[in-house]
């Protein structure tokens, strides 16, 4: 059941469906606005302005559907400041940003709090009182202009319909208990399906207001797909008849307007004018929505397939006939393609959340008295949605960083000859098997001696190790749990709880965090993760009788035995190849003596950002792409491993987290 409340439509389970609709497409429009906020600092062109109009026309009118009146009347108030736009009334001015992005701010925290109890209960007010004086003080008055969709005179009405180039009239059934609702929906789809009528009777508006009218007509400028039009259509229930109508040039608009006066209607069978209108030669390729924990479940089963897959492939190795193989060999094959497949569809691209980042950076930015533009580049980059769903809070936290303790105040900025605005830079790049993302800041970068100074303060290492740091081991002192430079605390930062937080979420998503920095010139934190954490192609070696899962994208070389040599420095292991000394650690993460040596093992060198290094392992059985489970219980917090997997023989086989290499 289906029932119109104060607050919305109130639906028992049966009704469930349609709010999981609402806030599916509701989510896609508010992620298409975000685009064109973003856009708004550097300008937007004609078409970006319609677009953004659009979108926003559309949320309104899916929250008429359910009956969400604060949010379309909120969602009418951003979309008449956006046809001021459209009508060159306004420019983008600060003023004119801000007001756009708090209402679309607020339209998002509606649509959140819709996934959350199911209604709408944020007011507005204090924003329609600015909008009002916002209007108010560029036209002169008090009331917003309707533009579109204000109740149009006899005139103007037989100008729309003279400009118009057919006509769609929808009739509903008699018994419709919810017309108006219905009517909206209808229009609403149609829009989506990129038909976008230039007027309606009864208007907007009067839909909104509960009209008990059971036709509308629609008023299109532009061609339409006759099959498209009904289909959509279709699509909603309590539709009796669809009449579609080519307005022919010769027509008067008197006799239009006279047509299509209130009651003239008939009531005959539906009739389908085709004159000027396109008809689909091409079937469009159609898109499936699908839960996400849907796929999960069919990418578990896909997980276990692999596994069973690998084992069936051990199997036949040792005993199988070469038909046997052969048929193992393509079934593998198949599986190993179906496996990616299935990934691809969990994939997502990085702008789900970096259009976010534009607009809050901004907002920090006020808070803090500060200038900053946030450009974006590579959200096209696709990553499992596992990993992106996790970036959010650890993005989010850096760029809180840059603009607190690295973009100056503007006077400060002016003073050293840097433009007042500060710039961050939020950069994603596909490289092999992995993503980078990087964050970086034109701001006063990290002081080192500051850094160092404040670790001997607290003790955490002595004034001789200080005197001898690096820059890479002072920079590592920021992730300490509690350390920070900041003076003061503030709602931002300075706490220190945060950049530990963000490397271990980085950790456990199998990826690197990296800083470099120049004093007074820029801070950049680049992240490097893999593509995806359900499956990784890795390299199965044993040590010390016991199998490891090695993930081979940072594998650079394998050498063996007799191609290096053994130097100590310091008391402490390096191999030379090929005249290049790399440092070698053992996998709890101290540096080998030759102590600890008997034989000569098998040198890998290992590849960790810009650092390179060599385990020595008993030997390298084979590649093999395994499925990753994630550590539980008493192990989840156990470093030096990423996960487990488990082999075609049933054994389990710890995954080596490289990261945790040389560092535990």
């Amino acid at each position: 059941m289906i029932r119109i409340g104060e607050r919305g439509v109130e639906m028992e389970d049966d009704g469930k469906s349609l709010r999981d609709l609402f806030i599916m497409e509701g989510r896609e429009c508010i992620d298409s606005i975000n685009q064109y906020l973003r856009k708004m600092p550097d300008g937007l062109s004609e078409q970006d302005i319609d677009e953004f109009f659009r979108q926003v026309h559309t949320l309104k009118g899916l929250a008429g559907t359910m009956g969400f009146k604060t949010m379309v009347l909120l969602a009418h108030r951003v979309e008449g400041l956006l046809d001021m736009l459209r009508k060159q009334k306004v420019k983008i001015t600060d003023e004119f940003e801000e007001l756009v992005t708090e209402g679309c701010d607020i339209l998002e925290a509606m649509l959140e709090e819709v996934v959350e109890s199911g209604n709408v209960t944020v007011e507005d007010q204090e924003y329609v009182e600015k909008v009002k004086r916002f209007v108010s003080g560029v036209e002169g008055s008090n009331e917003m202009g309707r533009g579109e969709e204000r109740v149009m005179g006899a005139g103007e009405r037989e100008g729309v319909m003279r400009d118009s180039r057919y006509k769609i009239t929808i009739i509903l059934e008699e018994d419709t208990s919810m017309p108006s609702v219905r009517l909206l929906q209808i229009a609403t789809l149609l829009e989506k399906a990129s038909l976008k009528p230039i007027a309606s009777i009864p208007s907007w508006d009067d839909l909104l207001k509960g009209t008990d009218a059971l036709t509308i007509e629609l008023y299109y400028s532009s061609d339409a797909d006759v099959d498209k039009v009904i289909k959509t259509v279709k699509r909603v229930g309590d539709v009796r008849k669809v009449e579609m109508e080519v307005l022919e040039k010769t027509q008067s608009s008197k006799e239009i307007a006279g047509e299509s006066a209130e009651g003239g209607h008939e009531r005959g069978a539906p009739t389908y004018h085709r004159g000027g209108v396109g008809v689909r030669t091409k079937m469009e390729e159609p898109i499936l929505k699908v839960r996400y924990s849907t796929l999960e479940g069919i990418m578990s089963c896909v997980e276990e397939l692999v596994i069973i897959k690998n084992h069936i492939a051990g199997l036949t190795a040792l005993e199988g006939d070469r038909k046997l193989k052969e048929a193992v060999w393509t079934l593998s094959k198949t599986i190993e393609d179906l496996h990616w497949r299935m990934i691809d569809l969990g994939m997502v691209p990085l702008e789900n959340i970096f259009n976010m980042f534009p607009r809050l950076a901004r907002n920090i930015a006020r808070k803090l008295n500060k200038k900053v533009v946030l450009i974006v580049e590579g959200g096209e980059i696709k990553l499992d949605r596992a990993i992106v769903d996790q970036l959010y809070e650890v993005i989010l936290h850096l760029i809180r960083n840059a603009i607190d303790h690295g973009i100056e105040p503007p006077e400060e900025r002016k003073r050293i000859g840097k433009p007042e605005k500060g710039k961050i830079i939020l950069k994603a790049l596909r490289e092999r098997t992995h993503v980078i993302i990087e964050i970086k800041d034109d701001g006063r970068g990290i002081d080192k001696e500051l850094v160092l100074r404040r670790a001997v303060e607290k003790g955490i290492i002595s004034p001789e190790a200080a005197k001898n740091a690096t820059d890479k081991e002072a920079f590592e002192l920021l992730f300490l749990p509690g350390f920070t430079t900041a003076e003061s605390v503030s709602e931002i930062s300075g706490r220190g709880v945060g950049l530990d937080v963000v490397r271990t979420h980085i950790s456990n998503l199998g990826g690197l965090l990296e800083i470099s920095s120049k004093k007074n010139v820029y801070t950049s934190i680049r992240l490097t993760l893999p593509i995806t954490r359900s499956l990784v192609r890795s390299l199965i070696i044993e040590h010390c009788g016991v199998r490891y899962a090695l993930p081979i994208y940072h594998v650079k070389e394998i050498v063996s035995p007799t191609n290096y040599t053994e130097v100590v420095l310091d008391g402490k292991k390096r191999a030379s190849v090929r005249g290049t000394l790399y440092p070698v650690y053992d996998f709890v993460g101290e540096h080998l003596t030759l102590k600890m040596e008997r034989e000569r093992k098998v040198l890998i060198i290992l590849e960790r950002g810009q650092e390179e290094f060599g385990i020595l392992v008993d030997r390298v059985l084979y590649p093999r792409e395994v499925v990753i489970r994630p550590l539980k219980g008493s192990l989840k917090n156990v470093r030096g491993y990423s996960g487990y997997t488990i082999m075609g023989d049933g054994s389990v086989v710890p995954i080596l987290d490289v990261n945790a290499i040389g560092t535990v």
